[in-house]
This record gives C-alpha cells, structure tokens and sequence, in this order.
C-alpha cells in the first residue's frame, strides 16, 4: 500500500467522523431544545393557574369577574377597580408569558395566545384596563395586544 492510498483512506475515515459529529450535534441541539420547550411550559403553567385559581377558589372574586365582563359600567367605582386590578394581574402574567413564547422555544404558541386575548379583549373590562394602562407595559407586548385588537376589529 503506498502513502497515497493510506492518505486517501485517511481522508475517508475523517469525512466519516466529521459527518457522524454533526449528526451527534444535530441530536444533542434536538434534545436541548426539547427540554428548553419544557422548561419554558413548566414556568408559564404555573403563573397562569394560580391566577385562574383565586377566582375558583374565591366566590366573590368570581362573581364580581362575571358581573365586570358581562355588564362592566353597571359596577360600582370599587367593583371597577377591583376587577381592573385583577386584569392587571393577568397582563402582567401575560407579558412575562409572551416574552419567554416570543424569544423563547415556544414561539408557535403566538397565535392560539393572539387568539386567547382576542377573546379576553372583547370584554369592556379588558379593554379599558388596556386603554388606560398600555404604556406601562413592554413595548413588543404592546404591539402584540394592539395587533390583536386591531385583527379583531378587522375581523368583526
């Protein structure tokens, strides 16, 4: 065998190895992002049921929620306060949850959350907490609740 050949079969064995650390690469990335994803849920699940959860665990919260999205000027000035308070709460969640989705492995989840506050902002008391207090908020979640707005007025 001369040098050529040993070289040659030198350059193989390297392409081989390369190729195989590429495809290692390529899994572990798979992997990492996988548990990124679930790491990602496992922080957003928990925001968003303990805020769900006072107004199941707490009769008066839940009617006075009921009564706000459903005939939100017949409330007293504390009961609109009080319900305002409590959206506020869900929109600060909400940022905190559009910015891991946004930048985060989660990124598909954009439009069922663009359709969720669709939904929410359909509500007098959602809207009017929004109007009134937009510009404390992050500016890219700002932007994405006035799209959703402005696709929901287009869309009606």
């Amino acid at each position: 065998m001369n040098w050529e050949a040993i070289a040659a079969i030198a350059e193989v064995v390297g392409v081989i190895a390369v190729v195989l650390s590429l495809v290692y690469v390529g899994y572990q990335v798979n992997q990492n992002t996988q548990a990124m994803r679930l790491s990602a849920i496992s922080t957003l699940v928990p925001e968003h049921n303990a805020h769900y959860r006072l107004v199941a665990e707490n009769p008066e919260l839940a009617e006075l929620m009921m009564r706000a999205e459903s005939e939100f000027e017949s409330l007293s000035d504390l009961e609109k306060y009080r319900a305002k308070q409590f959206v506020m709460g869900l929109f600060v969640a909400a940022e905190f949850s559009y910015t891991d989705v946004e930048l985060g492995p989660l990124a598909e989840q954009l439009e069922p959350m663009a359709e969720y506050w669709s939904r929410l902002m359909s509500n007098d008391v959602y809207r009017e907490y929004w109007e009134e207090n937009r510009e404390v908020h992050e500016d890219r979640f700002r932007r994405f609740i006035d799209t959703v707005l402005r696709d929901r007025v287009h869309s009606a």
